[in-house]
């Protein structure tokens, strides 16, 4: 496709990958005055499959959650889908699952709750809605799986709903929704669940009263992605609403493929990698774009990398050991973009206008530069001149010794 100047094109491509893992990519644009961004480094996160298991407490409640998943699978079946109706969870086997979904649980048995943080632990996540049973969960199910405390149900009549607002527009969950009006997507909340958050939780979605509707609770290296209102028309029309299928189908490829990894970072700033509970004792290593290698020490807490080394433009590569773990890009911070410029009136106020000159575009750049030191070069003689005249005077002016004699 051709661009011509100072033009814009909209255009959709699909590009489909013959293998799954990490695909490495790089866009380059013909070169130009401005050469740092003509080449751009990516890396993609391509998963097999991913195994969803949806747990609810009646067929009703599992048709929306159902009906979107399949919409996202589509033909090649990108998802395996379980899905289960149970009205209290006293075990679950969560060991070939990628993402666990629960619709509103009633009752998590000691055994569930274990399995749950193993699951965790693994790198699994979690997608929590939450409804009218989320009152009747016992403290110590909030305090191990780390969930806010409950507070109460609010609820409006008649015509009356709460809007949604988004916090955290940065958040790699909505940083891929290419959505051209985000807040005419957002969904109408009628009743909802009033929380307290507890250390560590990130709001991604709130309501106009600032009350959470959408959060991000870490826990053992992985997310638990809480909303405090089920998806339910009787409390919100979010089955309604563009939202719900780009973000759920962007919450399971973060869940499942650890796409935070691959996310590209600004030179300058830190990054953070995601490790396997499994591998965290290995030899970790940085290879930078220009193959220099670097040790890292892993956070055994957070159970991550964190490198601050991120210097240079293009491709780096993360190794367990000898094998490849992980690869991300980095790119320019947007204050380096080239189409950033001052204003003269700016600059001249902050170097001051007796010690500046300004050079429009076209101008005799070397001729401007030449008129200028001509100029200091002219002041220069004046200056020396009117020494030498002053001395002169001096001289002449002078009393001399017969004249002193003769009046004396």
């Amino acid at each position: 496709s051709h661009f011509q100047p100072h033009r814009s094109k909209e255009f959709l491509f699909q590009v489909y990958p013959g293998k799954s893992g990490v695909v490495r990519g790089k866009l380059v644009i013909p070169r130009d005055d401005y050469y740092f961004d003509d080449t751009q480094t990516f890396e993609l996160t391509i998963p097999e499959q991913i195994s969803c298991k949806v747990i609810a407490n009646s067929q009703d409640d599992l048709f929306m959650l159902k009906t979107v998943l399949e919409s996202i699978s589509g033909k090649d079946r990108f998802l395996d889908i379980e899905l289960k109706v149970m009205d209290g969870i006293h075990r679950v086997y969560l060991d070939e699952t990628d993402v666990l979904i629960l619709q509103d649980p009633k009752h998590l048995s000691p055994s569930a709750i274990e399995s749950m943080k193993r699951f965790l632990s693994e790198g699994g996540s979690i997608l929590w809605f939450s409804g009218e049973n989320y009152a009747g969960l016992s403290s110590i199910t909030q305090a191990n799986l780390k969930l806010p405390k409950f507070i109460e149900i609010v609820h409006v009549t008649g015509e009356s709903f709460f809007s949604v607002d988004v916090t955290d527009r940065d958040n790699p969950i909505l940083q891929e929704l290419n959505l051209r009006d985000l807040s005419s997507a957002l969904p109408q909340i009628y009743r909802y669940n009033k929380i307290e958050n507890q250390i560590g939780h990130k709001n991604i979605l709130t309501l106009n009263n600032n009350d959470s509707f959408f959060l991000e609770i870490p826990h053992s290296g992985s997310q638990i992605y809480y909303f405090t209102s089920p998806l339910d028309l009787r409390w919100n029309d979010f089955g309604m609403k563009g939202l719900l299928i780009p973000l759920i189908h962007r919450l399971l490829i973060l869940s499942a493929t650890n796409e935070i990894n691959t996310s590209m970072v600004e030179v300058g700033q830190e990054k953070y990698i995601k490790i396997n509970k499994a591998l965290i004792n290995k030899k970790w290593s940085l290879i930078t774009p220009s193959g220099n290698r670097i040790l890292l020490v892993p956070d055994y807490n957070r159970e991550e990398l964190i490198i601050n080394n991120i210097q240079e433009l293009g491709s780096y590569e993360v190794f367990a050991g000898d094998e490849f773990y992980t690869a991300f890009s980095s790119k320019l911070s947007p204050f380096e973009k080239p189409s950033l410029r001052a204003r003269e009136d700016q600059v001249i106020s902050i170097l001051g206008k007796s010690r500046s000159v300004w050079i429009h575009p076209g101008s005799d750049v070397k001729g401007i530069i030449f008129s200028h030191r001509q100029g200091k070069a002219l002041w220069r003689t004046f200056l020396i001149l009117a020494i030498a005249f002053l001395m002169l005077e001096s001289y002449l002016s002078r009393m001399r010794t017969e004249e002193i004699k003769v009046h004396s």
